[in-house]
């Protein structure tokens, strides 16, 4: 499983008109998924790496998951199921008989019935046990369950919130007493700008904005200013034009924006060719999610997902390592449902 890049679905329930992020469930060895979701309801779903960004469609790049999207569906009455089949075919016939076991795998776990995928069987098995894990979790946790014993199991997985020293994206309530109500709720002014202002990112003691300010020593400033419109300044930069490149002799260069006749943004709907008038727009964030943010997370985290990103410059070794540490995983955590939300200010 950990050379895989699907390893979790993020759940979302309606709420009035928007949809709250309600959790996680894992994806299973065979590639199958169960969760539950409140009975007449609207949700939607979308399958997240082990970093929680979301690995959905990205056009003209060498991105593995095309397939991948954001789905929705609607739940019946308590008890109803509901099947999607994500690769656009049935590509999992399931057991073949009742009460089977998986070749290779553990044995203790078996079907209930002719046809059933992994997570139904393992949530059957562990339901005979007292413990449900088709509700969705607020934290991202993987469990190996299936890998025999005198075998190495893939590792586990546990990212939770509990890393932050700002504010949870939650109510206290939810905080202390994950329940069937609650839900992750993200905005930057809430819970990315003060990532921002939190102290100790290097030895010195200093945050973020401390040295990304406005005496000029970066050209990003992350400091609480407020814009024209009084809405946080330090959003817009993140996502403003940093800089230009044009594609020239099949690779991408640098250029002066006064040398641009047109500036394309991504994400960009077409294969670019040798063309000395087209410049590109290269931003730190992409508000159409974390993938497409790659050339800020590649500077604290080594996560191989973001290689397929179209469009991607590469930072310097120096800056990289200049910041790796700098973010824990509970804060990339956090970032990456922020943008998979669309960024909301």
């Amino acid at each position: 499983m950990s050379d895989r890049s699907e390893r979790f679905a993020r759940v979302l329930v309606r709420s009035g008109s928007d949809y709250v992020l309600k959790g996680y469930v894992p994806v299973q060895p065979d590639g199958s998924v169960l969760f539950e979701v409140p009975a007449n309801s609207d949700y939607q779903f979308e399958i997240v790496n082990k970093v929680a960004k979301a690995l959905n469609q990205m056009q003209n790049s060498s991105y593995d998951y095309q397939y991948f999207t954001r789905f929705s569906g609607s739940a019946g009455a308590v008890g109803q199921t509901t099947e999607h089949s994500i690769a656009g075919a049935t590509s999992n016939s399931g057991a073949a008989a009742a009460n089977a076991a998986w070749s290779g795998a553990n044995d203790s776990i078996k079907s209930v019935s002719a046809g059933d995928t992994m997570a139904q069987a393992l949530q059957a098995h562990l339901m005979a046990q007292g413990q449900n894990i088709a509700w969705p979790n607020r934290d991202l946790i993987y469990q190996d369950y299936w890998t025999p014993e005198g075998v190495t199991e893939t590792p586990a997985i546990s990212i939770s919130y509990d890393q932050l020293a700002t504010a949870a994206p939650m109510t206290v309530a939810c905080e202390q007493s994950w329940t069937d109500d609650c839900s992750i709720a993200l905005s930057y002014e809430a819970n990315i700008q003060p990532l921002w202002q939190a102290g100790n990112r290097d030895d010195a003691g200093n945050a973020c904005s401390d040295c990304h300010d406005d005496r000029g020593f970066t050209n990003l400033n992350l400091l609480a200013d407020l814009n024209g419109a009084g809405l946080l300044a330090s959003y817009d930069r993140l996502f403003a034009q940093e800089s230009s490149y044009m594609f020239l002799l099949n690779g991408y260069s640098p250029v002066n924006v006064s040398s641009c006749r047109r500036t394309l943004h991504p994400p960009l709907s077409f294969q670019p060719q040798n063309d000395c008038f087209t410049c590109y727009s290269q931003s730190y964030m992409n508000a159409n999610g974390a993938i497409l943010s790659a050339n800020f997370f590649d500077l604290f985290d080594a996560d191989a997902d973001d290689d397929h990103s179209f469009f991607r410059p590469q930072a310097s070794q120096a800056v990289r390592d200049q910041h790796r540490g700098m973010l824990n995983d509970s804060e990339l955590r956090t970032i990456a449902e922020w943008l998979d939300m669309q960024a909301p200010r």
